[in-house]
């Protein structure tokens, strides 16, 4: 199915160029407050911990947002959503710009978690939403070009960080500090710019209410929801081991970032420019396999999702033995193509599978389970990276989220698992 018909669909359009709007902000901001904080503070276990608190509002609210997304107008949740980042982002440029280059500690704590808050029920209700815009045939067209767009634009907002970065960097040598934070107001600004943009496209599409009736919404606390939603993610074979294997996938990963902070630091030059080189080398590989998706007719879940990530974890470890930059860019393209074949087919097949009535709670307890066991690794993740140092960090992170992933495939369903003939024809 070609992307042109896919693009034809207004409604579809609207989504995806939202997507690609926020997700340019986003890409721009998630390095910048973390490199601030490093720069600032010299702090490891302050990244981490900063992490972890990001993390929390995806881990208490998570089965919450799901079964909103079950209840509610999805649109409304993602019109809402973008808003309410745009607004949060505003406010904390106001408190940087006030506090001028003397950045306090307690911001970061504060409004990292807060963003996350606004961001909890959009994912569930964007991917609950797909299927609802564009017909069956043209579901994994939509999902895969979904993800090749998102890397892209994750891509070229994390290159924007670098170029700002970079050119503030060279405005003073002696006022590194003060230049990263100039780099933190900028991509802070630009983001809640791209939040309020998709709010616009959001804005354009039709109700999108979940397939239910209102008597059955009627009959059932959100308590019966949440613990319905559970139920039927653990009866399915495939869903249920991939959301147990993403509990040890997601704590076994989580200290990575405040690694690669560090990594940055004591093998590299702490550059900006460097630090977004690797994030970017990730990303490049995810888009990479992206591509390809659909021409690789992965119609087995299970075995495509154990595969990736098995192989993102070897090259993880990998990378605990790389102190050449290049090298280590050249592991997190093997990487990132590793990981890429992980989502298309499996979100395929959810979609497909799931009930539309459920579609919102499975899909908030994947981010739950990614986003809420987070917090555990990341606030010990200091902590950790001072004991054992970087190079075992980056073997037991890789070892563990390897071995974590390939444990379902020890299941004869799981391994069995397929999309059917009628399924595959449409793919």
């Amino acid at each position: 199915m070609s992307v042109s018909s896919l693009l034809s669909i207004k409604d579809f359009r609207n989504l995806w160029l939202g997507q690609v709007l926020s997700r340019l902000g986003d890409s721009a901001y998630f390095l910048g407050p973390m490199f601030v904080i490093k720069l600032l503070f010299n702090d490891d276990k302050m990244v981490g911990y900063v992490g972890a608190l990001e993390g929390l509002p995806f881990l208490l609210l998570g089965p919450l947002a799901g079964a909103w997304a079950d209840r509610l107008d999805r649109r409304f949740l993602v019109l809402l959503s973008d808003i309410a980042s745009g607004i949060v982002l505003l406010l904390f440029l106001a408190v940087m710009l006030g506090y001028g280059t003397n950045l306090p500690r307690w911001i970061f704590y504060v409004f990292g978690p807060i963003v996350s808050l606004t961001r909890v029920a959009f994912m569930p209700a964007k991917n609950a939403a797909i299927p609802r815009l564009v017909p069956e045939e043209k579901l994994l067209t939509a999902n895969s070009f979904s993800a090749a767009t998102d890397q892209i634009a994750w891509f070229v907002g994390i290159a924007i960080l670098g170029i700002i970065g970079y050119f503030a960097e060279q405005m003073n040598a002696t006022e590194k500090l003060n230049a990263a934070v100039w780099t933190l107001r900028c991509v802070t600004l630009f983001n809640a710019a791209t939040f309020l943009a998709s709010a616009w496209l959001m804005a354009k599409l039709p109700k999108i209410e979940p397939e239910r009736s209102e008597a059955e919404i009627a009959n059932d606390s959100i308590k019966d929801e949440i613990t319905a939603g559970i139920k039927y993610s653990m009866s399915d074979k495939i869903v249920g081991l991939t959301m147990i294997a993403q509990i040890g996938i997601s704590l076994c990963i989580s200290p990575f970032f405040t690694v690669y902070m560090a990594t940055n630091k004591a093998w590299f030059d702490e550059s900006i420019l460097r630090l977004t080189g690797i994030e970017g080398a990730f990303v490049l590989g995810m888009f990479l396999t992206s591509l390809l998706i659909t021409k690789l007719k992965l119609t087995r879940p299970g075995i495509a999702y154990s595969a990736g990530i098995f192989g993102c974890g070897i090259s993880v470890a990998a990378m605990g033995f790389a102190q050449d930059y290049w090298l280590y860019v050249a592991l997190n393209v093997v990487a990132g193509i590793s990981i890429g074949v992980i989502d298309p087919p499996l979100l395929t097949y959810l979609q497909l599978r799931v009930p539309d009535g459920f579609r919102g709670r499975v899909m908030s307890l994947r981010s739950l389970i990614w986003s809420g066991m987070q917090p555990f690794g990341q606030s010990a993740a200091g902590h950790l990276l001072s004991i054992f140092g970087i190079m075992k960090m980056h073997v037991g992170m890789g070892l563990g989220f390897g071995i974590s992933g390939v444990l379902p495939i020890l299941s004869r369903e799981f391994r069995d698992a397929k999309l059917t003939d009628e399924e595959i024809a449409k793919i």
